[in-house]
């Protein structure tokens, strides 16, 4: 009996894997994480819009934001602690970090972005 129910398994399986292989889907050709002409580059300057006019640069330990006035600017590592927060007075910011080197996540307001501070 468990002869024949592992026949029919594996009829099954084979009968799955060979239709899969012959009509095959318009998305699978879309994107291949292994060819090398689809991975991302490598960046040392990230700048990026969040919500509707805020912007952040960071470069090593320096954020510059933009359009972030009267906010506050935490600082969480990638565990969810919070570790450092510094108050957003102007409207275009700079604020040098002091934490030690690591991946981040920076939050002003209701807007999140993960850095690495080398």
């Amino acid at each position: 009996m468990t002869k024949l129910y592992r026949n029919i398994v594996l009829a099954a399986f084979v009968l799955t894997a060979s239709m899969a292989s012959a009509a095959e889907p318009a998305f699978v050709n879309a994107y291949d994480p292994w060819l090398l002409e689809n991975q991302p580059t490598a960046v040392t300057e990230v700048e990026e819009t969040l919500g509707d006019d805020i912007t952040i640069k960071a470069e090593g330990r320096k954020v510059h934001i933009n359009g972030a006035e009267d906010e506050t600017l935490e600082v969480y590592n990638i565990a969810g602690v919070k570790v450092a927060s510094y108050a957003i007075d102007s409207p275009d910011k700079t604020i040098t970090l002091s934490v030690p080197r690591g991946v981040y996540i920076l939050r002003v307001g209701k807007v999140a972005r993960k850095v690495n501070i080398l």
